[in-house]
């Protein structure tokens, strides 16, 4: 590695290093009897990115997803960090003997009680029966505990797998979001380097290959026959669409016309038999047809989808 990849890679490694001795038992003490919820999850988990992406330096305008930022750095969901403390220490108890006390609390119940109306508060019983399903663990899971080696073995595993269909479902569901297919990895098809994402990729092409050779994988073209305009996306298809050819697209496949008046080149004509008036958008010969033909806003609303020139 040269001066600037270790510029880069070291940070890294020496926050994973301090994170993982100095910054997570601080940050997770105690963390084997919380019933957290979503909202304080998502406060340890901003805590920990931000520390993530100042060791790698990463400019938050950007917008690298945290996905990347934690495959850089091989780091774990704070989520998944909390359940797996949990059921170690549920495997640590379950263990104890009968006779001690945190156990005769946590398998224990009440002999007599009511209990009050409306949802009961999270209970630490509940995030158990949570983590224990998101780690795949079978409902024998009381024969499994008694062997710590074995106990031990299928949690680290069950978090790996855990974390990894996160990270899945957290990428599909960016792609689906950007109307582009999911790639986990994008390759260079000039000098075969691979990226984490399409960004980094196009970046590439225009500062290594030339502003000539720019990827074009995620070009959308379009619509109109004659056009030569493309995008990396839909939205900037539609605008594309609004502004130059005053249509109004759904989707980038079938396009309407957004008015019945007769679009000149640039131009739009007024609706009015014997007005020459035009006007580049649709809004200015509204404005027109309320100053000039005293068209109150209810005419031009409900006759200027119905007027033709």
């Amino acid at each position: 590695y040269g001066a600037e990849a270790w510029s880069v890679i070291l940070p890294a490694l020496l926050y994973g290093a301090e994170a993982w001795s100095v910054i997570l038992p601080a940050l997770l003490y105690g963390a084997e009897a919380w019933s957290a919820n979503a909202h304080q999850i998502n406060r340890l988990n901003t805590f920990h990115m931000a520390g993530l992406r100042q060791a790698l330096n990463v400019n938050p305008f950007n917008h690298i997803p945290n996905v990347y930022v934690r495959e850089r750095t091989q780091s774990t969901r704070m989520s998944t960090l909390v359940s797996l403390t949990r059921l170690r220490w549920l495997g640590h108890v379950w263990r104890m003997d009968d006779t001690r006390l945190p156990k005769k609390i946590l398998f224990g119940e009440l002999a007599i009680g009511k209990r009050p109306q409306h949802k009961p508060k999270l209970r630490w019983r509940d995030c158990i029966a949570k983590d224990l399903h998101s780690f795949q663990i079978p409902s024998d899971w009381h024969n499994l505990a008694s062997s710590r080696m074995m106990w031990h073995t299928m949690l680290l595993d069950g978090s790996v797998s855990l974390d990894i269909a996160l990270d899945d479902k957290a990428k599909f569901l960016r792609a689906c979001r950007k109307g582009k297919p999911f790639l986990p990895c994008s390759v260079c098809t000039i000098c075969n380097k691979s990226f984490s994402s399409d960004r980094y990729l196009r970046s590439h092409h225009t500062q290594k290959h030339g502003p000539n050779n720019r990827v074009t994988m995620y070009d959308i073209k379009c619509p109109q026959n004659g056009c030569s305009f493309s995008s990396h996306s839909e939205k900037g298809i539609k605008i594309h669409m609004t502004r130059i050819h005053h249509k109004q697209c759904s989707n980038t496949a079938t396009c309407s016309v957004s008015s019945p008046m007769v679009a000149n080149g640039m131009q739009i004509s007024c609706p009015v038999q014997g007005c020459s008036f035009t006007s580049a958008s649709t809004k200015g010969i509204k404005i027109h047809l309320r100053k000039s033909h005293s068209w109150s806003k209810h005419d031009v609303d409900t006759k200027l989808t119905t007027s033709t020139v």
